[in-house]
């Protein structure tokens, strides 16, 4: 796949800041990662419904993650993407212009992960390769900790998701995984819907508490909503 890493951020941003944090992060930040670093093709935010079903951890960054998530999408390593990140985010410090990543918000959690498969529903056009940058509305967010065991690892790969698949709502999955040296990072599986979440991420939540052998500790799930160019808005 093009895809070699996935950028995942959780933010929270504070009451009364949520209008600042989007227009830096609509009209500054994501332009200028997209035109400064070469290998970022794709990125994407979502944005929680305030009454969204959440399958919370009971402590740690899980516990409450906050009201948005960032993808950024590359075909580089992680690691050169973590470098090239860091150097734009000082190059941008330099012109004065980094204040809201401590004024707007806090990042409860975030990685760059290796992008380990990619799932397309059959009933639409587009490839794995592809799919997550085709039309969705939402997004079912799985995080979590593989057991010890590889036999639900294989069935979600060969029945899990395809039986996900036979609603067309479904229409592509992705499973994300730390890096080598960040081992005790979690798995993250992302699911992406043509609908706002209407019971698949149920579904979803099934799925992952279903199949043979050890099956994963799950830390956080939910559905969020694509969030383009700073609609739709839920805090203020």
């Amino acid at each position: 796949m093009k895809t070699r890493t996935a950028f995942l951020a959780f933010l929270s941003v504070l009451p009364g800041r949520h209008d600042d944090f989007l227009d830096w992060h609509e009209l500054d930040h994501r332009p200028e990662n997209h035109g400064g670093i070469g290998h970022i093709f794709h990125s994407e935010r979502f944005v929680l419904t305030p009454r969204g079903r959440r399958e919370l951890a009971a402590e740690g960054p899980f516990a409450d993650p906050g009201q948005y998530l960032m993808t950024y999408w590359s075909t580089a390593e992680p690691e050169q993407v973590t470098y090239d990140m860091a150097v734009l985010r000082e190059q941008l410090a330099a012109q004065g212009r980094c204040g809201p990543i401590n004024r707007d918000f806090r990042a409860t959690w975030r990685h760059r992960m290796h992008l380990a498969k990619g799932y397309a529903n059959p009933a639409h056009a587009a490839s794995a390769e592809a799919a997550f940058l085709t039309n969705h509305t939402a997004i079912v967010v799985t995080v979590g900790h593989y057991a010890d065991d590889p036999r639900w690892m294989a069935w979600y790969d060969r029945t899990g998701v395809p039986a996900l698949f036979r609603d067309e709502r479904v229409t592509a999955a992705y499973t994300l995984m730390p890096q080598v040296t960040a081992a005790a990072e979690p798995f993250v599986h992302l699911h992406y819907l043509t609908v706002a979440d209407d019971g698949i991420g149920k579904a979803i939540a099934e799925a992952h508490a279903s199949g043979p052998g050890a099956r994963p500790r799950l830390l956080y799930q939910a559905a969020y909503l694509a969030q383009h160019g700073g609609q739709p808005r839920f805090y203020t």
